[in-house]
């Protein structure tokens, strides 16, 4: 179950700065905004401190191997669990009662718990700008637009008791999330008129933007974009631009406490079935080298080897201190074809984005992977 409450509350002044002056005619706004998400997550869970305690457990007398000290169930009876603080009581996995699911309300209360988490995330920023009429040009007036941009983000996510102890059998545990981002920003942006009701040119205008962004946690950059909107004639228009952006990684993905979780071998291990895999190529010969190597991280894996039912412990978090913000250049072309008096448009767009260090999660097999491609 989820339950959110969001509250958001925006304000704001716009006006003019009146006639006459360099500014007449100069439109300028300035808002605030804060808002707020607070929400509360419910889950059941199986204790993992009840499931270790119950009688599935064996113990053995001092000599095993005579036939009256076989092994017996071992009772926790009169004992409280080590992390819930539970009266212990003695539940037998291999009851067929048990496994078809009828279980008693003595168990039930035993073995399950309720936990709610929270998370709450705040915003508030204030942002501004101020826009007009420079000059006259011969295509028409030359536009400015400049402003600026103040943020803080926060977050904190707090898992319910249970998971921070990390006592959900089943489930991964988790620490608090809890982190901030301030970012700073100053923006402009010029339209300029080029050539208008010309052959080929019925209105052609060119704007340029730029934008510095500086942030706490991930430096500061300066972005920029060019945009051309060439309209060649009555219902034929052709529009492009180009740009660079900044992307400062989120607060999860800078701030997240380390949670776990678990993954099969078969799923991640880049060293089974190596001879059958060198032969049909899906495998390089790189990889194979490595892990058949004595010396090498594997420490010399069979050729033959197939794997087992073993499970990895994977832990994930953020990347405080680590990450790099994500940056890009987008290039942009298209053709818009509007019959007149029809109603309608067609257009057709060329995108080609390119985004260096983009931030994502390696995940346990691409590390594995990158540590067997290594030298």
């Amino acid at each position: 179950e989820q339950i959110v409450d969001y509250g958001r509350v925006v304000a704001g002044l716009r006006g003019n700065f009146g006639t006459g002056g360099f500014l007449d005619g100069w439109q300028w706004d300035i808002f605030g905004q804060y808002s707020r998400s607070d929400g509360d997550y419910s889950q059941d869970v199986i204790l993992q401190d009840a499931v270790d305690s119950t009688s599935f457990k064996r113990e053995f007398l001092d000599d095993p191997t005579t036939p009256e000290n076989e092994a017996r169930p071992a009772s926790c009876v009169g004992t409280n669990l080590p992390i819930s603080g539970r009266p212990c009581i003695d539940v037998d996995f291999t009851d067929p009662r048990f496994l078809a699911g009828d279980l008693t309300a003595e168990e039930r209360a035993f073995l399950f718990d309720n936990e709610t988490g929270n998370t709450l995330y705040e915003q508030t920023y204030v942002e501004g700008f101020m826009g007009g009429e420079v000059f006259e040009l011969p295509a028409g007036p030359l536009g400015v637009a400049l402003g600026f941009h103040l943020r803080k983000d926060e977050i904190n996510d707090t898992p319910g008791e249970i998971t921070l102890a990390d006592n959900s059998w089943g489930l991964s545990g988790a620490g608090i999330t809890e982190g901030s981002e301030e970012t700073s920003e100053a923006f402009v942006e010029f339209a300029v008129p080029l050539l208008r009701d010309l052959p080929l040119a019925r209105e052609v205008d060119f704007s340029v933007s730029a934008r510095y962004t500086d942030t706490k946690t991930s430096g500061d950059a300066t972005t920029y974009k060019l945009g051309l909107n060439w309209e060649i004639m009555d219902g034929l228009r052709f529009r492009g631009s180009h740009g660079t952006s900044f992307r400062a990684p989120a607060l999860f993905e800078l701030y997240l406490a380390d949670q776990t979780s678990f993954i099969g071998q078969r799923s991640i291990d880049p060293c089974l079935n190596l001879e059958t895999r060198l032969a049909d190529g899906s495998v390089s010969q790189e990889i194979y080298n490595n892990c058949i190597n004595p010396a090498g991280p594997g420490g010399g894996v069979p050729t033959n080897f197939t794997g087992g039912v073993v499970t990895a412990e994977v832990v994930t978090g953020g990347g405080l201190g680590v990450l790099e913000p994500e940056t890009s250049v987008a290039t942009v072309v298209g053709l818009v074809i509007s019959p007149p008096n029809s109603g309608l448009d067609f257009a057709m767009d060329y995108y080609e984005i390119e985004i260096e260090n983009e931030v994502t999660n390696l995940g346990a097999g691409g590390i594995l992977l990158a540590c067997y491609t290594s030298e």
